[in-house]
């Protein structure tokens, strides 16, 4: 199994990027030419291609960006000349007329050494003009960097492989690959201009890209209309060049930033690391049945290679898998399959493949990153949208937009600069299995996919996958090795295994030798259960022994949960993920709560923020001392008034999922740092859909009270105009108070900055940071909608009932807009509303880190799970049956 060179990216021979250029007059196109798109809205071109004459370029430039093969995928556009090299030579930049975006970026390259290259190019020569049709060909072959001259004569030399013969007419026959981008080791590193005679059409000439990057114009158009400056990189014949070789530029620098990331993450995985520095069991495997692998490719051969390692140490750094994704350059990504039961290993295997491949210091391939695919709805989202998503949430700072189009996250996907590690397909649900599969099998990335056999055996394979290991479990003997008894537990050890089909050799998972051994005593109450039975025993004796109250003496007493209050919370979040989706695996701080119905979690919002506004209500009140009969209506008017309008809002801002209103942000606030042009423009980006929501919240309000005062209204008799000022009074009042605070949230977001890659990506942090933002925007519109509400007020009723009057408004907007925030939903249904009902600790952050630390729940980037989908599952179970941890006394 071969795969691309590591960190290599998806823009050599890229055939979205291909470009037939046509120029011309009102009478007709004149010229044709090769162009190759650099950036959404250039084309780099050859110069003689667009121009009639030098300096004149023609009336009427035609381009269609992609291959012909991908019809309806041709972009077809109209293009001007933008730039011309100064020293005229013989290349130009076209500007579209509108943009087409092509994920990845293209890399510039100077070929230096002695040692010819191999070069490639897409052209449409004229010798391939057929029937009407432009067709493309593949030009291949050696590019010696020492030919060529200086001055005008300072080219490239193309010594083509195949060539076409000379025209009898005597027209050049390479004419149309003008303007042909030249690719060595997948870096553009020219254009073509012109074929030579001499050499029979069998050598090109190019401009070589070192004579016109460097022009300022040309590089102020790519950090216009591109993806930021070009940075030129030596290549030599003997070695692919790599971003992560490289000291500077921003790629390599989110290459860093990630790695260094990953590496953080890892490292926080205090269970992990116990595993690592004690004893490390050893994993078996053999190779993957050919049902999963195929034949093709060298598959069967790989995979046996790869078996041929077993047992896998864990201690080791994995060389044999990590070299699977260090071969052939000019081959396909690599794909490896890791197959096992639950609980054999698979995550714990990966985990540490992972964290071998960021501490080694030598490692030039991918950065690897693991993703939880329970997660993926193949039929909602593309498996690279999906990746791209879960990068940003996980690593905020690579949400950070391109030049033009696109994100960092986005950028390393395409380029392939990720090794994508998919743990868990087998926690997909099944009608989701053939979609998700198929997608997994063509996507071009270097990849790794963990699951269960059975998982795979139910979903359609044509030809197989790609090569890959089973893990096989622990033979007896390697279980005796890390028990204190182990002729005791033999019989139990017997019940727990598999039979491998090999006689008298019985595996055991990693996961169940894990559970004996927190089951310490008490082992002949497990010798007359069936597996069953002593699977569910073993796995209440485990969160039992976690927190144990010998265990818990050692920890600070905010941290000593009782084995019953801990199973109950932990059954609570098990169950959670459950009815969110059977196959859901990540426990999202912005999601906890909403297994609630909607008409519950509206209820409580709205009661919360009734709740508030009636108490100042009242306090202005009696402050003024006026609580009359007709004062006390008005106030339990406004708290049902406020309560339903908020509760409303809390409705429509779930249900419409285009407002995002509870997706945490992945910004940061700050006063100072970030250029002032991309503080404005995410000010402009967030005006529209912030004012929008702000009008859609103001519309609810002012419609609920507007129609709750003119009930009151009609109730006393007013008349009919009466009651229709008093509701047209209000819902303009609501509209102005919606808009005042959507312009206030769209102007803090000058203050939003990209998040920086020493900032963790941690639940906990994004957690902080989201509520930092809230915090900001609240007070900013509390404080503005309050000091101009209470200054009107003051206008007709003085400043005493002003500014009363101004605290209220502003710390309702502050209330209400905070619970339709992530942020805030969190405060009022985890922080508040779940604790007071008992399903949650009243210390969620701490309960949950604190999980972490005793080996119950593991940490994935921005969220939680549970270290082992079997105890997820017991957990859920236990909980809905209202069962509780077997207590260690029982033992």
């Amino acid at each position: 199994m071969t795969g691309r060179a590591p960190g290599t990216a998806r823009t050599e021979l890229d055939r979205r990027r291909l470009a037939l250029v046509r120029s011309g007059d009102a009478a007709g196109f004149r010229r044709v030419g090769t162009g190759y798109l650099i950036g959404p809205r250039l084309v780099l071109t050859a110069r003689h291609v667009v121009e009639e004459r030098t300096g004149v370029p023609w009336a009427k430039i035609d381009v269609r960006v992609g291959h012909p093969r991908d019809h309806p995928d041709v972009h077809v556009r109209l293009a001007a000349v933008r730039w011309t090299d100064p020293e005229e030579r013989d290349v130009a930049l076209l500007l579209l007329d509108d943009a087409v975006h092509v994920p990845g970026t293209v890399r510039w390259g100077r070929p230096v050494g002695n040692d010819p290259l191999p070069y490639d190019s897409l052209a449409y020569p004229s010798a391939t003009f057929r029937d009407g049709q432009h067709k493309v060909e593949h030009l291949r072959g050696k590019l010696p960097p020492q030919a060529g001259g200086v001055g005008a004569q300072d080219l490239h030399v193309l010594d083509q492989d195949v060539a076409p013969d000379l025209r009898a007419d005597g027209e050049p026959a390479w004419s149309g690959a003008s303007g042909s981008a030249v690719f060595c080791w997948e870096h553009l590193v020219g254009v073509v201009i012109h074929d030579d005679h001499v050499f029979a059409n069998r050598r090109l000439h190019a401009c070589p890209a070192r004579t016109f990057v460097g022009d300022s114009a040309f590089v102020e158009l790519l950090q216009e209309y591109g993806d930021g400056p070009p940075e030129l990189v030596d290549i030599t014949a003997s070695e692919p060049p790599s971003d992560r070789d490289r000291s500077g530029g921003p790629h390599s620098d989110m290459l860093r930033d990630l790695r260094s990331g990953v590496r953080r993450d890892l490292r926080k995985d205090v269970y992990q690391q116990t595993l690592l520095s004690g004893e490390s069991l050893p994993l078996n495997c053999r190779a993957a049945p050919e049902e999963f692998t195929g034949s093709r490719n060298g598959a069967r051969d790989l995979s046996e290679a790869l078996a041929k390692e077993s047992p896998l140490g864990l201690a080791g750094s994995l060389e044999n898998i990590a070299a699977v994704y260090q071969e052939d350059p000019k081959e396909r990504h690599s794909k490896l399959l890791v197959l096992g039961e639950a609980g054999s290993g698979k995550t714990v295997l990966i985990r540490r493949f992972a964290q071998a491949l960021v501490e080694d210091d030598g490692w030039r391939g991918p950065v690897p990153v693991i993703f939880s695919l329970g997660s993926w709805d193949p039929y909602a989202q593309s498996l690279q949208d999906w990746l791209v998503d879960c990068l940003k949430r996980d690593h905020r700072f690579l949400t950070k937009p391109l030049a033009h189009s696109g994100t960092w996250a986005g950028e390393l996907i395409g380029r392939g600069d990720v090794l994508v590690i998919l743990d868990g397909f087998d926690e997909l649900a099944k009608d989701r299995c053939e979609s998700a599969l198929r997608q997994i099998s063509a996507v071009d990335l270097p990849l790794l996919l963990t699951s269960r056999p059975e998982a795979l055996r139910g979903v359609k394979l044509n030809e197989g996958l790609f090569p890959g290991i089973e893990l096989t479990g622990l033979t007896l003997d390697d279980c005796f090795t890390s028990l204190e008894d182990p002729s005791e537990w033999a019989p139990v050890l017997r019940k727990l295994g598999t039979d491998s089909g090999e006689l008298d050799d019985v595996r055991i998972t990693p996961l169940m030798l894990t559970l004996v051994k927190e089951f310490p005593d008490g082992l002949k109450s497990l010798r007359d259960l069936e597996r069953e039975e002593l699977e569910q025993r073993l796995l209440k004796a485990f969160i039992s022994r976690r927190y144990a109250r010998e265990f818990s003496l050692t920890l600070p007493e905010g941290r000593r949960w009782s084995v019953d209050s801990a199973g109950h919370w932990l059954g609570y979040l098990a169950r959670h993920l459950q009815q969110q989706r059977p196959d859901a695996q990540d426990i999202e701080w912005w999601q906890l709560g909403t297994t609630m119905s909607l008409p519950a979690r509206m209820v409580v919002s709205g009661g919360l923020c009734a709740l508030v506004s009636g108490t100042v209500v009242a306090l202005v009140h009696a402050l003024r001392g006026d609580l009359s009969g007709v004062v006390l209506l008005t106030m339990i008017v406004d708290f049902l008034g406020t309560g339903l309008a908020f509760g409303l809002a809390h409705g429509f801002a779930s249900k419409v999922k285009a407002s995002r209103a509870f997706e945490p942000s992945r910004m940061q606030i700050r006063l100072h740092g970030g250029p002032w042009t991309d503080r404005l423009g995410r000010v402009r980006e967030s005006f529209l859909p912030r004012v929008g929501g702000g009008l859609a919240g103001g519309l609810v309000y002012g419609t609920v009270f507007g129609g709750g005062s003119a009930v009151y209204a009609m109730l006393l008799s007013s008349p009919w105009s009466w009651v229709a000022l008093v509701f047209g009074n209000w819902l303009v009042t609501g509209l102005l108070l919606g808009l005042a605070v959507g312009i206030v949230l769209a102007l803090v977001a000058f203050l939003e900055t990209d998040a920086r890659p020493e900032e963790s990506a941690s639940a906990t942090d994004l957690l902080r940071a989201n509520r930092t933002i809230a915090l900001v925007q609240l007070v900013a519109a509390g404080l503005i909608i309050g000091l101009g509400f209470g200054a009107a007020v003051t206008r007709f009723d003085g400043f005493a009932i002003g500014l009363w009057s101004g605290i209220a408004v502003g710390l309702l907007v502050m209330t209400g807009v905070g619970t339709l925030t992530a942020w805030g939903r969190w405060v009022v249904l985890v922080r508040l509303w779940l604790p007071l009902s008992g399903r949650l600790p009243w210390r969620m952050n701490t309960f949950l880190g604190d999980a972490r630390a005793r080996g119950v729940l593991r940490q994935a980037g921005a969220v939680h799970q549970f270290r082992h989908a079997r105890l997820r599952d017991h957990l859920a179970e236990a909980h809905q049956q209202g069962e509780q941890p077997t207590p260690p006394e029982s033992r």
